[in-house]
């Protein structure tokens, strides 16, 4: 007769399940960590590059699924007013004669070019900074009024999907008290 080696099976063995948990997590954690990492790597380096086509193809088609309208653009104004925007590429246009071809001349104000951002996009002036780097020949500002407005009631923008724009309603929703002499543009 063999003899077989018996074995026996302790039901509490806490230290071992809670260290292969921990084991588990730890692996789940660094592989989440990595990934967000890197997702946050990409999106800093096509933003702080520029990249057109990121913008386009990735960062306004989830802008445009998941968050409301206004919400967008009050985002975008946020993202101007940090320069976080898709820059001109003044660097790819190689002579003088490329860089002049679409200057305008009117009422004596020279413009780089004639595209511009109409009235209304930034109300209170805060993103100017970082819409100038994006290449428009000009940017107007609108109305800015020296006393807070509440403007008309929610929703106040609305998107286009067939024509790929928006309708702003925000009349003059001024946010500020008073108006900051520090944004007042040069005439």
């Amino acid at each position: 007769m063999a003899c077989r080696p018996q074995l026996r099976v302790r039901k509490s063995r806490p230290c071992i399940v809670i260290i292969l948990m921990v084991a588990k997590q730890s692996k789940l954690l660094s592989s989440l960590a990595l990934i967000t990492g890197g997702g946050v790597a990409f999106t800093g380096l096509n933003i702080v590059n520029g990249n057109e086509s990121f913008y386009r193809d990735l960062f306004i088609p989830v802008i445009h699924k998941f968050i409301d309208a206004e919400r967008a653009h009050s985002m975008a104004i946020s993202m101007a007013k940090y320069s976080i925007v898709p820059r001109n590429r003044e660097d790819s246009l190689t002579d003088d004669d490329s860089r002049t071809l679409l200057e305008t001349q009117v009422w004596g104000k020279t413009f780089s070019n004639p595209i511009g951002l109409a009235a209304g996009f930034d109300k209170d002036a805060e993103g100017l900074v970082g819409l100038s780097k994006m290449g428009f020949g000009f940017i107007e500002v609108g109305s800015v009024t020296p006393q807070p407005q509440s403007g008309n009631e929610k929703p106040r923008v609305f998107r286009l999907k067939e024509s790929k724009g928006i309708i702003n309603r925000l009349v003059h929703h001024d946010h500020d008290d008073q108006v900051n002499d520090e944004q007042e543009l040069d005439s």
